[in-house]
């Protein structure tokens, strides 16, 4: 196997090992130190970009350098559009409660078709919204199978109704990667009637910078909408992006100053601007030697675990071909609960995602766990471990080294 990249020099492994990237990937070095040295001047970028005065027109100069840079690395056209947001749970809000919105304007039907696996944000959102749902299943490999496909083609045949498809491109809780490609290409050739209307929204939100560019273009080259989150890529948190090929599909969501060509009203977040700005470049140079890295050691802390007694994992063994996050692993351990795992990691310093519990403190299953066709046992006591581009070899041995000493 290729050497593990080593970003920084060896030392003593610190106290806490952050294991949690899916989460929020920590702010990436180059990000913070440009950060740091803008707040300590006296930089125009910070000042409102709806100002008429130089520095307002300097803020409004760099988001407009945002969005162009954002299409660059996306390898996207100079005239698309970029609507910037908040996160990706804005921007899904947006594409749905929009189009539902302009529909009822038009009175048409809308029909959504996602699947049983998607982020909360697309789930509870489209049960807030009074539209039709239909809900593709997945098999114990994440994917969707083709009796499912089967079924969705069918229904564009007999119905009249108009149509969005909104669909994740990776998971968040098992790092599986939808195989989207053909299924997209085999539904832009379906002619429909003139007056019906097809929408393809994806939710991007884990796949930038884990996912080639290439690929993701590929994927938007189909798709009229997709979403984006900037602090899953080493950005700050709060700044996100809207990727729409038209504008004037849907109706905005957030009314007041009409900024964002009237899409999304409010006080541009300047800074955040800057760090997703500052996080693009970084990853435009070094994107694949952090993937190569992110995957290495995947592959290395798989092969320790999965020696462990008791290991089940949750998704695919391989990272390849495009079909799983290069940095994600979510697993379960037959006879051993998170609920004193978790704390027993977080007490020695690893930080992972387990099962959330709601407010009366009873463990929640896992409905992405649930819908691969796990146990309740297994999706209550899932561990996500989503590796960061600073996470070191050290940092997943000891990882690995701790869980062996509890589970054995």
């Amino acid at each position: 196997m290729t050497p593990v990249i080593q970003f920084h020099n060896e030392g003593p492994m610190p106290r806490e090992v952050y294991l949690d990237a899916n989460a929020t990937h920590p702010i990436l070095r180059s990000v913070r130190e440009s950060m740091a040295q803008l707040l300590l001047s006296d930089g125009g970028e910070l000042a409102n970009p709806s100002s008429p005065h130089a520095k307002g027109r300097e803020a409004r100069k760099l988001l407009n350098t945002l969005k162009k840079e954002f299409l660059t690395f996306l390898k996207r056209p100079a005239d698309e559009n970029v609507v910037l947001t908040s996160g990706a749970t804005e921007s899904i809000n947006m594409v749905i409660r929009g189009l539902v919105d302009s529909e009822k304007t038009h009175q048409r039907k809308l029909v959504f078709w996602t699947t049983s696996v998607e982020h909360a944000a697309v789930l509870s959102t489209l049960a807030s919204v009074d539209a039709t749902i239909e809900i593709l299943k997945v098999d114990s490999m994440g994917q969707i199978p083709a009796l499912e496909w089967q079924r969705f083609f069918s229904w564009i045949e007999k119905s009249s109704d108009d149509l969005c498809l909104s669909l994740q491109v990776a998971n968040n809780e098992t790092g599986i990667v939808f195989d989207l490609l053909p299924i997209l290409h085999q539904l832009q050739k379906i002619t429909l009637d003139s007056n019906r209307k097809r929408w393809i929204h994806l939710d991007m939100a884990q796949s930038l910078g884990k996912l080639s560019e290439d690929y993701l273009s590929q994927l938007m080259d189909l798709a009229q909408f997709a979403s984006f989150s900037a602090h899953k890529m080493g950005a700050p948190s709060g700044i996100g992006a809207l990727w729409c090929k038209q504008l004037g599909c849907f109706k905005p969501m957030i009314t007041g100053g009409g900024q964002e060509e009237g899409l999304r009203s409010g006080t541009w977040n300047a800074l955040g601007a800057f760090g997703f700005l500052k996080a693009l470049e970084d990853w435009k140079i070094h994107g694949e030697k952090y993937r190569l890295h992110l995957s290495q050691l995947r592959l290395l802390a798989l092969d320790r675990l999965q020696k462990l007694p008791g290991f089940k994992l949750h998704g695919p063994l391989e990272a390849a071909a495009n079909l799983c996050l290069p940095n994600t692993l979510n697993f379960s351990f037959q006879n051993t609960d998170t609920d004193t795992l978790i704390p027993s990691l977080d007490m020695a310093g690893f930080q992972v995602s387990g099962t959330s519990a709601c407010s009366s403190g009873a463990s929640k299953s896992s409905h992405v766990i649930l819908a691969l066709g796990f146990s309740d046992r297994e999706a209550k006591n899932s561990i996500r471990m989503s590796l960061g581009v600073e996470s070191q070899l050290q940092d997943v041995e000891a990882f690995c080294d701790f869980l062996a000493s509890k589970v054995r």
